[in-house]
C-alpha cells in the first residue's frame, strides 16, 4: 500500500540550510560587535590610565610654577610681567631635576597679567612675548598657561608617548583670590591696569586680592581677540569670524571621542591631592572658549 503523506508533514521534516546560514551570520555579527565593544573599552581604559599618569606627573610641576607665580605677585604688589609687558615663561625642556625631569609632559608654562598687547594672536604660540590661550575676555586678569609637549615636536619638546588628549595642548588657569572670585583690576577691560594700585577703589575686596589662592580652568579650542558683551570680568567673547582663531587643533585639552561622543578625560582627575590644580579642569564651565561661558569649546 502506498501512503500519500500530507505535504505539510513532509515540509516539517525538511532542513533549511539558509536558516542555518543566517543564524550563523547573526551569531558572528553579535560576537564581532561584542569583541569590538570590549576592544573599545580596553582602548579607553588604556588612554584614561595614560592620561591620569601624565597629569599626575605634570601636577607637581604646575604646583611649583603656581607657587612662584603667587610669590611674584605678592612680593611685587601685583607687578608680575616682565618690563616689556610680556608674561614670564618657564621652559621645562632645558631643566632636568627630580620634579622637572625629561619624564615631565610639560614643555613650558607662562604666567602674568593680561593686557591688550600680550593676548594670544595666533594658533602657533611661537611668540614668547604673548600668551597662547588668554584672549580679550581675559584682559585685566592674572593667568597661568600650561603647554604640553607634542608627538610632532622637535628636540626636547618632542614626546612620542604623550597622551593624544594632551598632545601639544595648552591649558589656561585664571587666578582667584581667597574669596574664590577672579583676581582682576579696574572696572572694565578698558581701564585694566597691572598692580595693586588698581584695587584702591575696591576696598571691600582689597585684602583678599593681595593673595592668589587658586585658579579656575579653561580648556579652549579657540581664542577671541574681541569681547562682545557680559559683566566684567566674566566677559563673553565675540564669535565673529574675523575676531576668533582656532587653537589646540580645534579640540580642547583632554577631549577624546568615545562611541562618537566627546568625552573629557579630566573627569577622571577629580582628586586634587593627586592632580592639584588640574582637578579644577573637571568643572562644567571648563570647556568654554570664554569667561562668560557662552562659546562652547
Amino acid at each position: 500500500m502506498i501512503y500519500d503523506y500530507p505535504h505539510n508533514h513532509i515540509n516539517k521534516q525538511r532542513i533549511y540550510p539558509e536558516k542555518s546560514f543566517y543564524f550563523n551570520l547573526g551569531f558572528l555579527f553579535i560576537a564581532f560587535s561584542l569583541l569590538s565593544y570590549l576592544n573599545t573599552q580596553a582602548s579607553l581604559q588604556d588612554e584614561v590610565s595614560l592620561f591620569r599618569s601624565q597629569i599626575a606627573k605634570a601636577s607637581p610641576v604646575l604646583t611649583t610654577a603656581f607657587y612662584a607665580f603667587a610669590m611674584n605677585y605678592n612680593n611685587n604688589q601685583g607687578m608680575v610681567n616682565l618690563a616689556s609687558g610680556a608674561p614670564v615663561v618657564l621652559d621645562y625642556t632645558r631643566v632636568v631635576s627630580s620634579a622637572e625631569s625629561v619624564d615631565n609632559p610639560i614643555a613650558n608654562i607662562r604666567y602674568g597679567f593680561v593686557h591688550p598687547n600680550n593676548i594670544a594672536n595666533s594658533s602657533s604660540c611661537s611668540t614668547p612675548t604673548r600668551f597662547c590661550v588668554a584672549g580679550a575676555d581675559n584682559i585685566g586678569q592674572y593667568v597661568l598657561e600650561v603647554v604640553f609637549k607634542s608627538s610632532s615636536g622637535s628636540g626636547s619638546t618632542h614626546d612620542s608617548g604623550i597622551s593624544v588628549a594632551l598632545d601639544g595642548k595648552k591649558v589656561l588657569f585664571v587666578a582667584t583670590a581667597i574669596d574664590g572670585d577672579l583676581v582682576y583690576t579696574g572696572s572694565s577691560a578698558a581701564d585694566a591696569t597691572e598692580g595693586w594700585s588698581a584695587f584702591a577703589s575696591d576696598s571691600k575686596r582689597i585684602a583678599s586680592l593681595h593673595h592668589l589662592s587658586g585658579a579656575v580652568c579653561r580648556l579652549k579650542s579657540a581664542v577671541s581677540t574681541e569681547s562682545s558683551s557680559g559683566s566684567y570680568p566674566y566677559m563673553r567673547a565675540s564669535s565673529a569670524a574675523n575676531t576668533i582663531f582656532t587653537i589646540n587643533a580645534g579640540s580642547y585639552p583632554g577631549k577624546v571621542l568615545f562611541n562618537n561622543h566627546a568625552l573629557s578625560l579630566f573627569t577622571y582627575t577629580l582628586d586634587s591631592d593627586k592632580y592639584g590644580l588640574f582637578a579644577n579642569c573637571s568643572d562644567i564651565h571648563s570647556t568654554f572658549n570664554d569667561m562668560g561661558s557662552t562659546l562652547v569649546a
